[in-house]
């Protein structure tokens, strides 16, 4: 029960959290609580949010989601803490002031446990370290041309990615958590972010130009490549088996791009992200320009990492769910800009530190007019999420038809007490864990599945393909599709017709959408005839809510005798003679003759 406790419950506390950090991150930012509130919201109501936060998802993404948004969170804090600082004092002042600041201090252990966690959420791990070292990558650059010395600017920040570095590889190496790249990947992005602030204080101090440290960061960046690429060939062929897996699968839905031309191009985000991702475009882009022009350390975090995910999820739609995170901050401060140039609300004064620190919280609107327009509008924009909400939901949930046929399977199981393998359950690789989970509790691959379900189906001899199955398969679960009448998956789609059945697959559940079959021996029937006859055997089968007539028929041979394998237990006509036939005989193939 507490495995069941823990994935209905998992989801919910990681998502109340990371509202809560992603509306701190926004209003450090902006200083505008009304951002903060348009931002929970637009994440709340992004379709892909609802899909991998829903209740009972039990999933790595929520709680990658939440360590994603509390590294950001915190390295943000840090850049905006410094920037405020400036506002008061000199740049050398800010930046010692900064590294003396307990708060600070608290900030960068926070960092530490993000980083640490990040490194082992998931597989693709690596890939949150990236927009890290191209943060501080250009951060060093942006200081030194503020005339800001990166080193003590930048302290408790590296202090905060170094000690995660350590802590991610401490727990790989301690209890071996994951692959060795969780831990060599954080410790490769510390010391690479310790390198370049060291060379941007240098840089500093010698008055060089700016320009020339953008080009010294790229050197040393191929250098480190290098050196890794030499010293760890065991990391780097696991990287390069990730990247092959980011941009060659093709086999989930996920896997394609947020752009697809499936849903003409422009209507992906939209599907996945709402009307929020419109409404994040042109911010994303003023603001990009605007950190490009201006020292805004905070808006730099965001800027890399949104830029970083939205170019994952233009290769792989699932990579929007953590463009999500960045695109609703970015989101909410275009809504908010609309609903000023409407006249509904004042509008925010970004980057106007001087006027945004002491400024007004939510205000209510003057008139109970301009109010009930002001909720019309924050509802018609929130209302146009949910319309893709059931859409993606549905790719996600099974149907009661699966569901009902995952438990005749599992109580034919017992009945017969078939152990794995007899009762593995083959059927679409999407949906193979599912069947298996209930049925025989071994469901923490879809291989098989993977590798043998399409070329089952496709093939045209069904007696044959159970064959080949050996001793592997027991059950059979085919959905509703249009493929040629010769192949397997119509011709046991369409048993209950008036053609010859099958002899190893009896039908156990069916729908108009689904059909799960039993893969049995099938009991042989022993008759006799002239050589050269042929010689039928028949029985009315009824069977979940379906009446057919099973028809099975053999030639008969030089000694007289036709063997005839039939699927389903009953009496049969045989010529002008009966046989009975059992279940066991049935499911253990054995041999019955005529009376």
């Amino acid at each position: 029960d507490a495995a069941a406790t823990v994935a209905a419950w998992l989801p919910i506390v990681a998502s109340v959290v990371l509202a809560g950090v992603l509306y701190g991150l926004a209003v450090i930012l902006t200083d505008d609580h009304r951002i903060g509130l348009a931002s929970v919201l637009l994440l709340a109501l992004m379709p892909v949010h609802v899909v991998y936060t829903a209740l009972g998802f039990l999933e790595h993404r929520p709680y990658q989601y939440l360590w994603l948004i509390i590294v950001a969170f915190a390295l943000a804090w840090l850049a905006v803490d410094l920037q405020r600082r400036l506002n008061r004092s000199e740049p050398r002042d800010a930046a010692v002031g900064h590294a003396k600041s307990s708060r600070a201090w608290a900030m960068a252990v926070l960092l530490a446990v993000g980083v640490a966690a990040s490194a082992h959420v998931y597989g693709g791990s690596p890939l949150t370290f990236v927009p890290v070292a191209a943060y501080f990558g250009f951060r060093v650059v942006a200081d030194t041309r503020r005339g800001i010395p990166a080193l003590p600017a930048n302290t408790p920040a590296l202090a905060g990615v170094f000690v995660g570095s350590l802590l991610a590889m401490g727990a790989h190496v301690r209890w071996d958590w994951h692959s060795s790249v969780a831990g060599t990947i954080p410790v490769l992005v510390a010391l690479g972010t310790i390198a370049v602030t060291a060379l941007a204080t240098v840089w500093h101090r010698s008055e060089l130009p700016v320009a020339g440290l953008l080009a010294t960061e790229g050197v040393l960046a191929v250098v480190g490549t290098v050196l890794f690429w030499q010293l760890r060939p065991d990391d780097v062929s696991r990287l390069q088996d990730r990247a092959d897996a980011l941009f060659g699968r093709e086999t989930a839905v996920e896997t394609a791009s947020l752009f697809t031309t499936d849903y003409a191009i422009i209507f992906g985000p939209l599907a996945q992200l709402g009307i929020g991702f419109y409404l994040a475009l042109v911010p994303l882009g003023v603001i990009t320009w605007y950190v490009y022009r201006q020292y805004e350390p905070g808006w730099l975090v965001l800027v890399c990492f949104a830029w970083f995910y939205l170019f994952l999820a233009s290769i792989q739609v699932r990579f929007a769910a953590q463009f999500a995170l960045f695109c609703a901050i970015f989101g909410a401060v275009g809504f908010v800009y609309v609903l000023g140039a409407i006249e509904l609300v004042r509008k925010p004064a970004l980057f106007d530190w001087g006027e945004q620190l002491n400024g007004p919280a939510i205000q209510l609107p003057e008139t109970p007019t301009r109010g009930a327009y002001l909720v019309g509008v924050v509802v018609l924009a929130l209302v146009l999420n949910l319309l893709f909400v059931p859409t993606l939901l549905g790719q996600t949930q099974y149907s009661g038809d699966q569901f009902e046929a995952t438990m005749a399977i599992d109580s034919h199981a017992e009945e017969f007490d078939r152990e794995f393998p007899q009762n593995f359950v083959l059927s679409e690789w999407g949906e193979n864990r599912m069947y298996n989970y209930f049925v025989n509790n071994e469901s923490r691959g879809y291989g098989y599945a993977l590798s043998n379900h399409e070329s089952f189906i496709s093939g045209t001899n069904p007696d044959e393909q159970a064959n080949n199955f050996g001793n592997r398969v027991g059950y059979v679960v085919l959905k509703d599709r249009d493929l040629p009448d010769e192949t397997v998956h119509a011709q046991l789609f369409d048993l209950t017709t008036d053609d010859e059945g099958v002899a190893r697959y009896q039908l156990l559940y069916a729908t108009d959408d689904i059909r799960a079959f039993v893969v049995v021996d099938g009991a042989t029937i022993r008759a006799t005839g002239e050589q050269g006859n042929t010689v039928q055997a028949t029985t009315d089968v009824t069977t979940s809510g379906e009446q057919f007539t099973h028809r099975r028929s053999a030639t008969v041979d030089e000694n007289g005798v036709a063997q005839i394998r039939v699927a389903y237990a009953g009496e049969y006509e045989v010529g002008n003679q009966t046989v009975t036939v059992t279940d066991q005989q049935v499911i253990n193939g054995e041999t019955v003759s005529p009376e």
